[in-house]
């Protein structure tokens, strides 16, 4: 021991030596991460000094285009004005054509009734008397004649004269319609080079962002280089002092393994001490204990005999115990088997009651399931081809002739014949579709009215015309005409304006300031 103290003494400078070392080469490798952070932000530096000078030279270019967006959109503006003209210019030709249109049905309807009238009176002869006053027509059988031509020729001539500003109005409004087809290719053809321009301007902004995002990290990286200053550091010191710290941590192992065994064995010898104290206590103890038991007259024997018989009582009871334990146990078990068999015996009476509730309900759902299955093909059977042939009737009519045929397969999905093939309704646009469900429509109320006995007096549709073209219009107004010796009154809610004047009654309804609605007989 007292060779490992001389021992420990002639190295006791190490840990300090050591300790200043590594502080020196923590020193060292602090200078090497700084110069080499300095070399990668001067490289950051001088990368993005040559990025901001494209990007600057591609915002160069780009700068043109503000102005040729703005020409685009006041051009944009020109043609969204003259577009609207136009259309307000369509919108009223089409009422013009509506009411010449309907002025030429009103005079050809004049026309009809006073031919009639002439032929009537012709086929009469001057020995017919006056339907009003009740004289013979006598000599004023000619005038009567001669006037009521004049009126006839009159009429033609004003049917002519409608026709030929029908013409003109059809002419004109081709024209605008024409204008209309030109200025929408003008503006959709303007609105993609805006679009072009749009991203041209994002390409912009984003140019500009980034240009000052880069100015913005070159400025951080040269104040970080001021702030680090120059940097010295030597290479070739710095593995030196690695060395020689390397060397240094050998010393110092040796130093703390001596140190160890040093200390550890001035723990040993006072660890040997308190041993040796202990020893004698005990020796003094077991001496005082052994008089002690000279005196009581203690026999090892008697009481080596006492304790094997209270042992094996206590090994008995035990025993015992363990057994009353597991038969609590198996009764325990048996008593929830006996709960779990009782409520399964529950579960099971109150399933069966329910399978034969299912049972019943099953043999009563079949039955009507056949009742019903037998009636749709009955009413299939009946029902189908009677729909079919009014609905084909009605489209034909408010088609002009173009579909003439419409059927309903087994689950009343529509086909509609074009030009003798048969195409299923989603072939059709959202007008044709909207037509073919108002004849079906039409065909249920009429044939529900046949089948059972009993005329309805009115219909009402509601908003029908949404959808159609002029001509349809014209045409779905004309078929529900002939439907008046069907239908006592038929009701059309619309917003459509030039339907007010083909209706034989027009009521307006009107919202007051108020929010009440005022329905007005016109």
């Amino acid at each position: 021991i007292e060779a490992l103290k001389g021992k420990l003494e002639s190295i006791e400078s190490i840990p300090e030596e050591f300790k200043k070392v590594q502080d020196e080469v923590k020193s060292t490798e602090k200078a090497k991460i700084q110069l080499e952070y300095r070399e990668k932000s001067q490289r950051e530096a001088e990368s993005l000094s040559k990025a901001l000078e494209t990007d600057s030279e591609s915002l160069s270019k780009l700068q043109g285009v503000r102005p040729t967006m703005d020409q685009l959109k006041s051009r944009q503006e020109e043609l969204k004005a003259q577009l609207q003209k136009n259309e307000k210019s369509l919108e009223e030709l089409r009422d013009r054509l509506t009411d010449l249109r309907s002025l030429k049905k009103s005079r050809q309807d004049e026309l009809g009734r006073m031919q009639e009238q002439l032929n009537k009176i012709e086929e009469l002869g001057p020995g017919s008397r006056c339907d009003r006053c009740l004289r013979p027509l006598g000599d004023d059988f000619e005038k009567i004649k001669s006037h009521i031509s004049g009126e006839l020729n009159g009429l033609k001539d004003e049917i002519g004269k409608i026709l030929t500003e029908e013409g003109k109005v059809t002419d004109e409004g081709r024209a605008y319609r024409n204008e209309k087809s030109s200025l929408e290719g003008e503006y959709e053809k303007r609105q993609r080079e805006l679009e072009a321009l749009s991203r041209q301007l994002g390409q912009i902004e984003g140019l500009q962002k980034g240009i000052s995002e880069k100015e913005r990290q070159i400025q951080s990286l040269k104040q970080s280089l001021e702030e680090l200053g120059e940097v010295r550091y030597d290479p070739k010191e710095h593995q030196s002092l690695k060395d020689r710290l390397k060397e240094l941590e050998s010393n110092r192992e040796e130093y703390i393994r001596i140190h160890h065994e040093v200390s550890k064995h001035q723990e040993l010898s006072q660890r040997r001490q308190e041993l040796v104290s202990q020893s004698e206590e005990v020796a003094g103890k077991r001496e005082l204990n052994q008089k002690q038991l000279e005196e009581l007259n203690f026999k090892d024997s008697v009481f080596q005999e006492i304790s094997n018989e209270r042992e094996g009582a206590v090994r008995e009871s035990h025993q015992l115990e363990l057994k009353l334990k597991d038969q609590e146990s198996r009764q325990q078990i048996l008593q929830r088997e006996l709960e779990a068999l009782t409520e399964r015996l529950s579960e099971a009476e109150k399933l069966k009651k329910r399978t034969d509730d299912f049972q019943r309900e099953l043999s009563l759902l079949q039955k009507l399931e056949k009742v019903f299955g037998d009636l749709r093909i009955e009413l299939i059977s009946r029902i189908r081809p009677s729909l079919s042939q009014l609905s084909s009737e009605l489209l034909s009519e408010m088609t002009d002739g173009k579909y003439r045929g419409m059927e309903l397969d087994e689950d009343y999905n529509i086909f509609i014949y074009d030009g003798g093939d048969k195409f299923g309704i989603e072939r059709y646009s959202g007008g044709e579709k909207d037509l073919a469900n108002l004849c079906l429509r039409l065909a249920i109320s009429q044939s529900t009215s046949e089948s059972h006995d009993f005329h309805f007096s009115f219909i009402i549709l509601d908003e029908i015309f949404g959808s159609q073209d002029s001509l349809r219009k014209e045409n779905i107004v004309q078929a529900l005409s002939n439907l008046k010796n069907r239908f006592q009154q038929i009701f059309l809610i619309t917003h459509v304006e030039e339907i007010k004047d083909r209706v034989d009654n027009l009521v307006l309804v009107k919202e007051e300031s108020s929010g009440t609605s005022e329905a007005i007989l016109v």
